[in-house]
Order: structure tokens, then sequence, then C-alpha cells
């Protein structure tokens, strides 16, 4: 039977909290930037021009979202150099560090996703075929970075759970 992973220590308890609501934000906003790009999607064949400021609206979406990656980092770094009483229990340093990773990989897919905006909203008008597909990949991007923060979400809710 596998034994509950230890808590985070109380000391870091405020930034893990804050990490939370953050990335809760963020899986938030890329639910707005993927119904956005859904509705650009369906638009782009008969209205380019209501698609081209639907796409910019994704493009502002994914902004506020990496805003809000950035500021979970922040809470992390903060966690992770604060002075605690002893030390980071082993299991609970190899949880910290899985939900580092998730979400550097989270951010790195938002900053794909934001470099494949620029040439669709150039293609809009010209190649509405063309940029049907490129939303598809846009979308599956998305898709794949709100995984990772529900998983940052996950871990840290984790953290506050197990054992003292």
């Amino acid at each position: 039977m596998p034994t509950i992973p230890r808590r985070w220590p109380i000391e870091v308890e405020s930034e893990r909290e804050e990490a939370i609501r953050s990335a809760n934000e963020a899986a938030q906003i890329l639910q707005k930037a993927q119904a956005t790009l859904d509705s650009a999607r369906a638009k782009v064949n008969a209205h380019q021009s209501f698609a081209l400021v639907l796409v910019t609206d994704t493009e502002r979406y994914l902004a506020d979202a990496l805003t809000r990656t950035e500021r979970v980092r922040r809470y992390l770094s903060v966690a992770r150099s604060k002075s605690i009483n002893g030390r980071w229990p082993q299991g609970v340093s190899r949880q910290r560090e899985e939900a580092e990773e998730a979400l550097d990989r989270a951010i790195d897919l938002l900053y794909d996703g934001e470099r494949g905006l620029a040439p669709l909203r150039e293609k809009v008008t010209k190649n509405p075929a063309l940029c049907d597909a490129m939303i598809a990949d846009l979308s599956l991007a998305l898709a794949r970075s709100l995984n990772q923060i529900e998983r940052v979400v996950r871990l840290l809710t984790e953290a506050g759970l197990g054992r003292g």
C-alpha cells in the first residue's frame, strides 16, 4: 500500500496557495483562449475580418496566461529559496520539481502558440483554408498547455493534502 506523501513545509504554505490560485487563473484564461480560437476557426471562411479580431483576442489571452504562469514560477522560486525549519522532505522535493517541470512545459507550449499566431494573422485574409489548419495546430498546443497547467494544480493541491 503506498504511503501518503509528506506535506510541504508550513513556512511555504502561502506561496503554494498563491501558486495554485495563479495556475487556476491561467487555466481559466486558456479555456477562454480555446473557445475564442474555436470561434475564429468557425468564422475564418465566411468572415475573415471577424476571425482576425478573434485571433487577436486569443493572442491577448495567451499573453495573460503567460503572465499568470510566470507568477506561478515566481511563487515556486520563492518557496524553493525560503528558509524553513529543517529541510524539504525528499518526496516533497520531487513533487515540487515535477510541478516546476510541468510548468516549464506549459510555458514552452504557450510560447509556441504565441509564435504561431503572428503568421496566422497575416494569412487570415489571404488563405482561409491554411488558417483552418493553423488554428487546429494552435488549438492542440493550447490543449497540451492546459493539460500541463492542470497537472501543476494537481501536484500543488496534493502537496497540501499530505501527512504532516
